[in-house]
């Protein structure tokens, strides 16, 4: 919590694995990359490949930013490779921003959520794409709690930005509300013909 840093605020690795613990909160930690040659960073979690949750309790994100910089991406998480939450508590990101990609999470691979508790993105922000979640691969939710997509903002992918976006099984009821984008996608914008 509170943390500050040039390129990640809390954990830098090529890969970042929480497995068979309790709750966790990331919360008001920030990296300012304007004095760093780093290629990308994030507000509380950066990794070279994956970032990934497994049988936690809930996850709570607020907050967390990422600025001063075109490889500022992913307020909260950026993960290179891809992020998964398998069997969690519910998961919050809020208030969470980035100068360019994933208001919360960005990642140039699949950000998938199976069988976790209520999902929530409220009010988190990317300047470029993706104010929720950004990513070039997919983005799936699936045997999951209810999700709830609100006020989240981007220049295109008010909440999500992604190839394709695929929401399947015993998940419960989905919202998207006054998410917005200046350009395309107010609630999801799907890159080059997706799905």
């Amino acid at each position: 919590i509170d943390n500050y840093g040039a390129k990640w605020a809390v954990i830098l690795s090529e890969n970042v694995t929480f497995q068979d613990i309790g709750s966790l909160t990331f919360s008001n930690n920030a990296a300012d990359m304007s004095n760093t040659e780093a290629l990308y960073g994030a507000g509380a979690i950066a990794a070279n490949d994956t970032v990934a949750f497994s049988n936690t309790g809930a996850l709570t994100f607020s907050n967390n930013s990422v600025s001063a910089d075109s490889g500022a991406s992913g307020g909260a998480i950026y993960a290179s490779g891809g992020a998964s939450f398998t069997s969690t508590g519910a998961i919050s990101f809020s208030g969470n921003s980035a100068m360019t990609h994933g208001g919360a999470i960005h990642t140039d691979g699949n950000v998938t959520f199976s069988g976790v508790g209520a999902l929530t993105f409220s009010d988190n922000h990317a300047s470029t794409y993706g104010g929720a979640i950004g990513a070039y691969g997919d983005i799936t939710i699936s045997d999951s709690g209810a999700a709830s997509f609100s006020g989240n903002t981007a220049y295109e992918g008010g909440a999500l930005d992604a190839y394709n976006v695929a929401i399947s099984g015993n998940t419960g009821t989905v919202l998207f509300e006054n998410n917005s984008a200046e350009n395309a996608g107010g609630a999801i914008n799907l890159q080059g013909g997706g799905s």
